[in-house]
């Protein structure tokens, strides 16, 4: 066999091992890029949930001031009415609503003040959350563009190694390119060396005779598994 076809095709499978970690690299990339997006995302709703959880508690601050507020005007116009009744049992009538609205008054007021309470430590949270927020949004944004110049810096170099990859074609024969960009599409490993006589993927015996045809530079293909064998000189 011709020695050149066969270092030829040998430097092409070199070849598109560098670009098939290249690919990879870049599929990692595009991965980690939409991982951080996610977080980003993640710690968005957490800021959003907990504003959403002190509005809540303020407005139910509200609806108990106002309720409050309420029963302050009733006991305003029941003691106007205490003033005005001019029985004994309508004064005691009177009073005994006094009392029962004062009693409902502080009970409301000791609502509203553990919503003050609940109001204050919210805000808190949220100034806390905040500032996390803030610091970790970014940190991530940083990341981020510290991923997507390596992305762009990635598909350069993809770009420019599929380009280079033609001068790698001229001299290979176009019934291995058709097996070898079959097997390419179905394995990351189309082309293996011979190991301890044996194809080093699914450990198949090669005959002697296949071998000593791997030793003057032939390309065979492993009779079990059908990858592109060839014969590494180690000396």
């Amino acid at each position: 066999m011709n020695n050149q076809k066969f270092q030829s095709f040998i430097d092409l499978v070199t070849f598109d091992q560098s670009l098939s970690e290249l690919e990879k690299k870049l599929n990692n990339i595009e991965t980690t890029i939409q991982s951080l997006n996610n977080q980003q995302t993640h710690l968005e709703k957490q800021l959003e949930q907990n504003s959403l959880k002190k509005r809540d508690i303020k407005k139910q601050l509200d609806a108990q001031a106002l309720l409050v507020k309420e029963l302050q005007d009733k006991e305003k116009h029941q003691q106007e009415v205490m003033q005005d009744v001019s029985s004994a049992k309508e004064l005691d009538a009177a009073n005994k609503e006094f009392e029962y609205l004062k009693l409902e008054r502080n009970a409301q007021e000791q609502k509203m003040l553990q919503h003050i309470l609940k109001l204050e430590i919210a805000e808190k949270e949220y100034d806390a959350l905040q500032l996390a927020f803030q610091a970790e949004v970014a940190k991530v944004n940083e990341q981020i563009h510290t991923q997507q110049q390596a992305l762009e810096q990635t598909q350069q170099d993809v770009e420019k190694l599929v380009k280079d990859r033609d001068q790698f074609l001229k001299n290979v024969p176009a019934d291995w390119m058709d097996v070898y960009e079959n097997m390419r599409g179905r394995v990351a490993n189309p082309v293996v060396a011979v190991q301890q006589d044996s194809c080093s993927v699914c450990f198949s015996l090669i005959s002697s005779r296949d071998l000593q045809a791997l030793k003057h530079n032939e390309l065979l293909q492993c009779k079990d598994c059908y990858r592109f064998l060839y014969y590494e000189d180690k000396k």
